[in-house]
């Protein structure tokens, strides 16, 4: 009995060598070309990969204030005390601006409404440019109040002992006119001025008159001392 297990298992043992020999055999083997192709999607598989990491690692490198251009853009300075300072002034006669102080070197200055001559307040806004800077806007106020009763009698006393008084005068008309039958439109105009001398007793005056209602001329009176020309 014992004698016929051991038979049976060898028995078993070499029918199964028999088999794993005859399915190796039929597996079909590689061709060369078949072997050459595996290795180049192999190889081309890896390259993809080392291209993926270096571009990958080439963008982790350039950081975020990289210029495009490889230039970088150059800082604009700052102009330090710049002033526009106000004005307050009584009625003259003449007319006032402002100015602004500690200008650098080469500043371009704009301003609007920089002029002042009648009573009352003119804002002013002065706009200051440099090349290498940063544009300052600046902003003040002009203002002009009514004389004083003082200023008023220093005027007419300075007048007075004026060596020279002069006086111009100048009429304008125009409008419609209605009289003896006659209906239209009529103008007239008038420009004097007078000039004299106190320390000569020069006196000079010109007289202009234009328009339908005087006529078109002008008249000169000229004197020296006593002679009237």
């Amino acid at each position: 009995m014992k004698k016929l297990f051991v038979a049976i298992c060898i028995a078993l043992c070499v029918a199964l060598c028999f088999t794993l020999i005859a399915c190796d055999k039929s597996a079909p083997a590689e061709t060369p070309s078949q072997q050459a192709s595996n290795v180049s999607d192999n190889q081309g598989s890896n390259d993809n990969q080392h291209g993926s990491n270096t571009s990958d690692e080439g963008q982790g490198q350039q950081g975020p204030n990289t210029p495009d251009n490889g230039q970088e853009q150059q800082e604009l300075l700052e102009m330090k005390d710049l002033n526009l300072a106000a004005s307050t002034c009584e009625y003259d006669g003449q007319t006032h601006a402002l100015a602004v102080e500690n200008l650098p070197e080469g500043a371009n200055v704009d301003y609007v409404g920089n002029e002042g001559k009648e009573v009352g307040e003119y804002n002013v806004t002065a706009t200051v440019t440099k090349e290498g800077y940063k544009s300052v806007t600046l902003t003040s106020k002009i203002t002009i109040t009514p004389p004083s009763s003082q200023s008023v009698v220093k005027a007419r006393s300075k007048a007075v002992n004026a060596d020279e008084d002069y006086y111009d005068f100048f009429l304008n008309f125009s409008g419609n006119v209605e009289y003896l039958g006659y209906s239209g439109t009529v103008n007239a105009n008038y420009d004097a001025k007078y000039r004299y001398k106190k320390s000569t007793n020069e006196l000079n005056f010109v007289r202009t008159t234009s328009g339908i209602l005087l006529y078109d001329g002008s008249e000169y009176i000229t004197t020296s001392g006593n002679t009237k020309l």
